[in-house]
């Protein structure tokens, strides 16, 4: 009997977060950046298929979309996200030519908020988060490559913070194994599986079931909540919060936990109808 073939994963894990200066953040640095990564990631593994390039996604993010190996259909992301503090203006209408396209476009794709932009403002620092995501079997993002990624912001002029401890599963892969879409034209929401915890003193099966199961339902709100905005924020609010009260209660469990997520507004109240209410309903289970 011939082995079952194993099914491509994809993951999705806490990436750096880029500190936002006060000139925003514009399409030429992007391209900027992108450039940067490709040849980094050539000079550090020797190869020169690389290839960078802005994405073709409401949020915004950069896509890896060629590599040594690369398979059709395989890609990997810098997802971005944004603080409280910062406005998302990526558009909405990336061309496949935007590489080149953007390379002197002066138009900001993240901007502070007008009132981040005050002289007497003491709230927290603007920042665009990422997630690093390897979708429909590409190989998952690795430690070393987070590194140059890292190094490549910081070298287009940008202020990075990294997590406090980058999770990595067995393999040396960044990210939580999710279940595979056998196509990109057919996504599926599927839980994620949060990274097992060490059992310490105190540590019981329940404890870590109860864990898991927050951990799966805030990462339910995120899914279900993408460009709904203000219209959405309470329940990754209301998720959010019941994972953190029950770290605060079971510390052996902090590290886990991921940052707060703000919903980006896509403009159009969500990618799809029934979304809010996808997440309503998740959040009653």
């Amino acid at each position: 009997m011939s082995a079952t073939p194993k099914q491509p994963t994809y993951t999705l894990c806490e990436g750096i977060d880029i500190h936002l200066p006060q000139d925003g953040m514009r399409r030429r640095d992007v391209a900027h950046v992108c450039r940067i990564l490709a040849n980094a990631f050539q000079e550090r593994f020797s190869v020169a298929a690389f290839l960078f390039k802005p994405e073709l996604i409401y949020e915004g993010g950069i896509e890896m979309s060629i590599w040594p190996g690369h398979k059709e259909g395989e890609y990997k992301a810098i997802r971005f996200g944004v603080s409280e503090n910062v406005e998302n203006r990526w558009p909405k209408d990336v061309s496949v030519n935007a590489l080149q396209e953007w390379k002197d476009e002066p138009k900001k794709v993240f901007a502070l908020s007008p009132k981040a932009k005050n002289y007497d403002y003491d709230g927290p620092v603007p920042i665009v988060t990422t997630t690093l995501r390897a979708l429909y079997g590409a190989p998952c993002w690795t430690e070393e490559e987070v590194e140059l990624i890292v190094i490549s912001f910081k070298k287009a002029g940008f202020g990075v913070a990294t997590p406090a401890k980058l999770e990595l599963v067995k393999e040396g892969s960044l990210g939580n194994p999710r279940e595979s879409v056998t196509a990109r034209s057919q996504p599926t929401l599927s839980p994620p599986s949060p990274i097992p915890v060490a059992v310490n003193q105190g540590t019981t099966p329940e404890l870590i079931a109860e864990f898991d199961r927050l951990f799966v339902r805030y990462m339910h709100s995120l899914e279900f909540t993408a460009g709904c905005g203000s219209r959405g924020q309470h329940y990754v609010d209301d998720a959010w919060e019941e994972l953190n009260k029950f770290t605060k209660s079971n510390p052996q469990f902090e590290k886990r936990v991921p940052r707060k997520h703000w919903c980006d507004d896509d403009g159009t109240g969500g990618l799809s109808s029934g979304l809010v209410s996808g997440a309503q309903s998740c959040a009653q289970q």
